[in-house]
């Protein structure tokens, strides 16, 4: 694993789903060409020799996977959607024990609620949903595109959910 996901894995689990779904979005771009990742990105990045490859031999191994999972086109790995899996059983745990956390949810649970109906169907995770919100928001802005405030206030309750959601998965793994 490239010490850039390994150290996302550990600090910041849903910071780490997100990682790995640019990752995937990365290697789809170039079309599974670990020689053109290599050139036009990891070549840019300031790191030393042995770090871009492992780096590069980090990307080689998704994009493996990715190949024998069959998500090349779309989709997500089953290390990454297992990450998500485990967030989500969190989510239920703490929806149950945790008044603070449940708090919390009920704020959020409209902006979820309407992406849920966006989804129609395809996406039954609410997790998931917060997820792809962000990660949606954060394409939109890598591309320059104007984002409307009320997309802005969806996106800051998705990362207030998934940050206390993080900062407990941290907590649970010490």
């Amino acid at each position: 694993m490239s010490s850039i996901a390994d150290k996302k894995r550990k600090e910041n689990i849903a910071e780490y789903i997100i990682h790995i779904y640019e990752s995937e979005e990365l290697i789809r771009t170039f079309e599974c060409d670990l020689q053109q990742i290599d050139e036009y990105v990891l070549s840019h990045l300031p790191v030393e020799k042995e770090e871009r490859a492992l780096i590069k031999e980090w990307y080689g191994e998704l994009m493996q996977e990715m190949q024998a999972e069959e998500v090349v086109k779309e989709g997500h790995t089953q290390r990454v959607q297992k990450e998500v899996e485990a967030l989500t059983a969190l989510h239920h745990t703490l929806l149950e024990k945790e008044d603070d956390y449940k708090k919390l949810y009920e704020e959020v649970k409209p902006s979820i609620d309407k992406n849920m109906a966006l989804a129609e169907g395809v996406i039954t995770n609410e997790i998931q949903i917060c997820l792809n919100g962000v990660y949606g928001f954060k394409l939109l802005r890598m591309r320059n595109k104007k984002v409307d405030p009320e997309l802005m206030k969806q996106v800051d309750h998705f990362g207030a959910l998934l940050s206390y959601l993080a900062f407990r998965f941290r907590e649970a793994s010490k």
